[in-house]
């Protein structure tokens, strides 16, 4: 089970009754097999103070569920073993139009060339 841990358009916005560190250990203590850290709404990026407090808090595989573009892919890899990528690779951004092709393939450059210094 992938399990978000600040889930966008969720509650905890308003309540903030719990911190985030204590949310992610719970979803260690209920078993997910993943946690995933998103923005606050579709395509929002996920605040990279918020995903070191997450991966302070937690052993399992970390992903970044919104957000992640071009421009900020090497950061949150940095922290993150993986992302879910949807609006940044559509036309115009938008989530349920087709795959840009163009934006597919400027992400992956960027994303090959992480581990080789780029």
């Amino acid at each position: 089970m992938f399990a978000d841990v600040h889930v966008k358009h969720g509650a905890h916005a308003i309540v903030a009754d719990r911190s985030l560190f204590e949310v992610t250990r719970d979803l260690e203590f209920f078993d997910a097999d993943a946690v995933i850290v998103t923005g606050q709404r579709t395509g929002d990026a996920a605040d990279l103070a918020e995903l070191a407090t997450v991966r302070a808090a937690t052993q399992l595989p970390l992903l970044v569920g919104s957000g992640v573009t071009p421009e900020n892919v090497a950061a949150v890899l940095a922290q993150a073993d993986g992302v879910i990528v949807a609006s940044a690779l559509k036309e115009e951004g938008v989530w349920w139009n087709p795959d840009a092709e163009a934006w597919v393939r400027a992400f992956m450059d960027v994303v090959g060339g992480i581990g080789a210094g780029g």
